[in-house]
């Protein structure tokens, strides 16, 4: 494991516990935890939350595509941020998926694919609305669940990386929280060391031009990609990807609504400062992505 790897699962994971200690499961909400969908049981779990209270015979499904620097984080990290997603009527799959270095790529997307399964599966019993599903993802999350998304939209690309996708999945739309879109280009690779240790961590191969082909999501957008909330702010320091995402939605003349958020109260927003919700630009920001996907709602 690089010291960036290292340094990201030590200093980040303070910061995380920093940021939800004192947090409670809301009154509101019943949660089904620790629920294995795959061989790894350490990994391969995910918890299901939704409102106790409701009047729908189904509940519309967003699925969480956590980030974490491909190396790090849980559905743990983002049980909090989920279960306010899940107090706007909607069950929420949060899950793990196995970590870089690890467990390289594709690994993580296996492990989309798999939870992905469980979920059509398993969606009588907990009562999930296979024609309403959305999904959310953040920082290296969003990188993961683009190209998930290209491999159930394109079966060269899912021959390619050697991962079988979920057959007749269709997500209704998804929100981009401050993306990573573009991992590798030629001759780009020596430009930052953390980025290179990351990528070593993550890749058999450490980068190679065959990887290259399959590593951006940026180069596999394609016509059957979902509606998109291209989210960002301010002070993000990848705020400039989200404009390689946006650039690749206007030329397939995808559907997308694109916001950067600026603050209200006088703090500065950082990177992924929607999961923080304590933050009342995180409340803000989530419920305009819920509504947002109110939208797409098939009957």
């Amino acid at each position: 494991m690089s010291l960036t790897s290292s340094f990201v699962r030590f200093y980040i994971s303070r910061k995380d516990r920093k940021r939800d200690r004192g947090l409670v499961t809301p009154e509101n909400i019943e949660r089904f935890d620790n629920i294995q969908y795959g061989e790894d049981d350490s990994f391969n779990l995910l918890d299901i939350y939704r409102p106790k209270q409701h009047e729908c015979e189904k509940f519309p499904v967003i699925i969480n595509f956590h980030g974490g620097a491909w190396v790090y984080s849980t559905k743990d990290t983002y049980q909090f941020y989920c279960m306010e997603l899940a107090q706007m009527g909607f069950a929420v799959v949060n899950f793990s998926y196995r970590l870089a270095p690890e467990s390289k790529f594709p690994a993580n997307i296996e492990d989309c694919c798999n939870a992905v399964r469980w979920v059509q599966q398993n969606a009588d019993r907990y009562l999930l609305d296979l024609k309403n599903v959305f999904a959310v993802a953040d920082s290296a999350g969003c990188h993961i669940a683009g190209l998930f998304l290209a491999a159930c939209t394109d079966g060269e690309y899912a021959k390619g990386i050697g991962v079988e996708p979920p057959e007749n999945f269709k997500i209704n739309a998804i929100a981009f929280n401050c993306g990573c879109y573009r991992l590798l280009r030629h001759g780009e690779k020596s430009r930052h060391i953390a980025v290179r240790n990351l990528i070593k961590d993550l890749l058999p191969e450490n980068g190679s031009e065959k990887e290259e082909r399959y590593l951006n999501v940026t180069d596999h957008v394609n016509e059957n990609f979902p509606p998109a909330y291209i989210m960002s702010c301010t002070d993000d320091f990848m705020l400039y990807q989200h404009e390689l995402l946006l650039e690749a939605y206007k030329m397939l003349g995808l559907p997308y609504f694109v916001k950067i958020y600026k603050d209200i109260d006088g703090k500065k927003l950082y990177h992924i400062f929607h999961v923080d919700i304590r933050n009342s630009n995180s409340r803000i920001c989530n419920s305009e992505e819920c509504d947002f996907f109110k939208k797409y709602m098939r009957k």
